[in-house]
């Protein structure tokens, strides 16, 4: 009896391994060849065998052995995602306020961080990022009306204050405006412009 339950436990730890072992699922089914000369220059021959045997156990045993016995997860909700941010995001949005043309805050930008305590604020954030990643967010207006009245606050002479989404791929140095929102003296009314 125990020689059974010292088998069913070894079958148990090698379904889990073989089922949630993170990062194999993202392993290529083989290494190209630039990336095999690669690891071959940079880390000698044994890595890149190791590699390279890896890659072909992956595909040859553990893939299908995967799909096969994967099927339980759903039934006792144990599935585990790994890969949720394993690169990071693929677009990155940030918001440039400018006040008179002169940039006052960006997001994540140490060096203009004007309002960065309130627009980083958990009741604030999820208004700010919806005004960021869509040109019809809900609440534009209101975002606009209390960073316009704060920099008139801060800036009693200035003419026009904007608020720009930038959007870019990863890893964020080149950005685009995807669009706009403008409000200038004296109405101080804020537009969206494309």
């Amino acid at each position: 009896m125990s020689h059974l339950r010292a088998i069913l436990i070894l079958l148990a730890y090698a379904t889990l391994f073989i089922v949630g072992t993170p990062g194999l699922d993202h392993l290529g089914w083989r290494l190209k060849t630039h990336e095999e000369a690669m690891l071959r220059k940079q880390f000698g021959d044994s890595v890149a065998d190791g590699a390279k045997a890896l890659t072909a156990w992956n595909k040859e045993y553990r893939a299908p052995l995967t799909k096969r016995l994967g099927k339980f997860q759903p039934v006792f909700r144990v599935r585990q995602s790994w890969n949720l941010y394993r690169d990071g995001p693929y677009k990155i949005f940030r918001l440039e306020i400018r006040v008179d043309d002169t940039p006052v805050y960006r997001t994540e930008d140490s060096g203009l961080d004007w309002l960065a305590p309130q627009l980083r604020n958990r009741r604030l954030r999820p208004v700010v990022e919806t005004t960021v990643k869509k040109k019809k967010s809900a609440n534009w207006r209101g975002l606009s009306r209390f960073v316009v009245a704060e920099a008139r606050t801060q800036w009693p002479e200035a003419q026009k204050v904007e608020l720009i989404s930038l959007r870019s791929k990863r890893p964020g140095n080149q950005s685009r405006v995807q669009h706009r929102i403008v409000a200038t003296a004296p109405d101080w009314t804020p537009e969206k412009t494309p």
